[in-house]
């Protein structure tokens, strides 16, 4: 049997002691971005490094609540698998997009090269859904659609969006409107950007601060951690949290694909 680490911890933590969960937590933490960082060298260069660590830290945290250290089996094989598991199973969800939605996609996609071939720009919502025999509503359902379930930071499509949305000005809103441009290109992102904004505001000023930073300022989460003079693995928690309820809040918000 082997001589489990930091026993003590392990049992304030089994005691209900929340001081020692956090405790144990940094003290894994360095181990788990190790791991974090390692998967993060086989993901695309599009992927964060900060999501693929928010993501481990939940792997983290879940390895921590279910360890036993009375069989006397050291828990790092343990954080290891469920670090893995949860980037890797986050990974997976990221292509949230059905087969048929991706089918529309590249029905869209053919027809918006086809006009820009034969005009030499850009399609509006109302062109395509001339080409394709659609409604204009279903173009851009569609292409939202297909936009939020695509990673550019896994992350990025729904927070990023909504974040500067909420911290730009009207006239800042009006200039990322090109002249080709039609309102129902923008109506159902706008839709989605406004209820994200209105659930953004019901977070505390801490929760805000953390996505405000981490999406608009691109500040990491190390830096975030300075700044709040807090350690860096509640950091990486609280935005895992957060990121959660957003991603739950818009999976509630978005209308199905017709």
């Amino acid at each position: 049997m082997a001589e489990i680490k930091y026993m003590d911890l392990w049992e304030r933590k089994l005691a209900g002691d929340l001081s020692a969960r956090q405790e144990l937590m940094a003290i894994y933490y360095p181990y788990c971005k190790r791991i974090a960082t390692k998967e993060h060298s086989r993901l695309p260069s599009h992927v964060l490094l900060d999501d693929i660590i928010s993501y481990g830290t939940e792997g983290l945290i879940g390895a921590i609540d279910k360890f036993d250290p009375y069989r006397g089996i050291p828990v790092e094989p343990l954080i290891a698998s469920k670090v893995r598991g949860k980037i890797l199973d986050e990974i997976r969800s990221q292509d949230w997009a059905p087969r048929a939605l991706r089918t529309q996609q590249k029905e869209l996609d053919r027809a918006v090269a086809a006009y820009e071939n034969l005009h030499g720009r850009t399609p509006t919502n109302w062109e395509i859904a001339q080409e394709l025999g659609w409604s204009t509503d279903e173009v851009a359902r569609v292409r939202w659609k297909v936009s939020t379930s695509t990673p550019g930071s896994l992350n990025e499509p729904v927070v990023g969006a909504a974040i500067r949305e909420k911290t730009s000005t009207p006239v800042d809103r009006q200039d990322r409107l090109s002249a080709r441009e039609r309102p129902d290109d923008v109506v159902m992102a706008q839709a989605v950007r406004d209820m994200l904004v209105a659930f953004i505001r019901t977070l505390s000023p801490q929760g805000q601060l953390i996505l405000t930073m981490t999406y608009f300022e691109g500040r990491n989460l190390g830096y975030i951690a300075g700044l709040l003079q807090m350690p860096e693995p509640k950091v990486s928690a609280l935005h895992s949290e957060l990121v959660l309820l957003i991603r739950n809040h818009v999976r509630g918000i978005m209308t199905p694909v017709v």
